[in-house]
């Protein structure tokens, strides 16, 4: 007997497709140590926000943030940078700065950088606290017991409402305020420094006592590099990128 041939329907096996994988968004917020970052210039620079732990990097002379273009915000926890006797800002986005308690408290002996000149950021930088720009910034906090050796605030660029937060026994040797000649700039630069002297002035009163502190106001004709006022554009950052479904054939 003959069988006829057996006919076994075709077996299709659809194609196996894998979902498609999102990148993770970039990140622009840091936490920072020195044994994260061993140094300021290891801070990625397009960093939006910047947060510097308890008691970090107390080697640190000074801390010059101009080079973080894009930054938002800037937190300076408790005792970090105790050693430091100077602080640049210089960031046309900066909305607040916040700096804790015993901070920035280094020996500010002019001669002795001098003589140590193995650094020539002090060389083209006042000591002190410095605001080059910060046209945006409407919030500047100090702690208590911080900036304690300070003796000058040099402003050129700021926000005409800024508000400057002291803490008690902070900013306690300031002996000048410099600010630009009025016709210099274009907000009301006497109303700025008569805030920062009596923002230093009420933190370090007893309540009812007049001020013991003795500032004086100091006009300066800026530079022609401190008004120029340099442009950044924001950092746009792209979209997650989408890799498309991945089709593996039969």
């Amino acid at each position: 007997t003959t069988h006829p041939p057996t006919t076994l329907p075709p077996t299709t096996q659809p194609p196996t497709t894998l979902p498609p994988t999102t990148q993770p968004p970039l990140v622009t917020s840091f936490t920072c140590n020195e044994n994260i970052y061993p140094t300021i210039s290891s801070i990625p620079d397009y960093a939006t926000k910047l947060v510097f732990e308890e008691n970090s990097y107390p080697n640190a002379r000074y801390l010059d943030i101009s080079r973080f273009t894009q930054l938002r915000r800037i937190e300076i926890q408790d005792g970090a940078f105790a050693n430091a006797d100077s602080y640049y800002i210089d960031n046309p986005y900066l909305e607040e700065s916040i700096v804790g308690n015993g901070c920035f408290n280094g020996k500010m002996k002019r001669a002795r950088r001098l003589e140590e000149d193995d650094d020539e950021w002090y060389a083209t930088h006042p000591l002190g606290l410095y605001i080059r720009d910060a046209r945006q910034m409407e919030n500047l906090s100090i702690g208590g017991g911080s900036m304690t050796t300070f003796e000058t605030i040099h402003v050129v660029h700021v926000h005409v409402e800024i508000t400057l937060d002291v803490g008690g026994g902070s900013l306690i040797n300031i002996q000048n305020v410099e600010i630009p000649t009025p016709e210099s700039v274009s907000v009301n630069i006497e109303q700025i420094s008569e805030t920062i002297v009596q923002s230093i002035q009420n933190a370090n009163t007893e309540e009812g006592q007049e001020p013991e502190m003795s500032i004086t106001v100091v006009e300066f004709v800026p530079t022609q590099e401190e008004l120029i006022i340099p442009t950044y554009p924001p950092t746009t950052i792209p979209p997650p990128t989408q890799v498309p479904p991945t089709t593996i054939p039969p």
